[in-house]
């Protein structure tokens, strides 16, 4: 049987995805001739995605962190655990990012999307509340894309990130 703060931790996770997923599409809808909305969440058993949308779209959510310190002292608040890791000063969310991206798009062609034909997108959360919009435009100005390396036997279809800087509203773009 699975203890409370396990099942805490999944809700919260999934919640936490949702919001990821929804906002994207509420962004994505306004600037892209296919529209689409949340239907619900991805079966890992299944080996689908985190989230499966309207028009055959499914979203994976790659939420990204300032270093491994800040992404276990948030999951560990939840949790009621103590974080492990020592306090990291450094940030590191866009520096991490490609390696991130890297880690799924390897996750996808060993099949654990597989349950899923038809469009799937990568959605990368920023959850740094530093970042600022200019340094994702650098992030992506100088991103060399994955979709042309020949060694990877597939890749999403898109790759999206998706941030809140100085400005309350959540920001959008696309990386592929």
């Amino acid at each position: 049987m699975q203890n409370i703060n396990t099942l805490k931790t999944r809700n919260l996770k999934s919640q936490t995805e949702k919001f990821a997923c929804e906002s994207f599409l509420q962004a994505s809808n306004k600037i892209s001739n296919i529209k689409s909305d949340f239907i619900r969440f991805g079966n890992p058993d299944l080996s689908e995605p985190d989230c499966i949308c309207s028009n055959n779209i499914a979203i994976e959510v790659l939420g990204v962190y300032d270093n491994e310190y800040q992404a276990e002292k948030i999951w560990s608040d939840v949790t009621g655990n103590k974080p492990r890791k020592k306090f990291e000063p450094k940030l590191t969310t866009l520096r991490n990012l490609g390696d991130k991206i890297f880690e799924k798009i390897n996750k996808l062609n060993n099949g654990n999307y597989s349950g899923h034909i038809g469009k799937i997108i990568l959605v990368c959360h920023l959850h740094s509340p530093l970042t600022e919009t200019r340094d994702v435009q650098n992030f992506i100005s100088e991103h060399n894309p994955f979709k042309v390396d020949a060694y990877l036997e597939k890749c999403f279809d898109e790759i999206w990130i998706i941030w809140k800087d100085s400005d309350p509203s959540l920001q959008v773009s696309q990386l592929e």
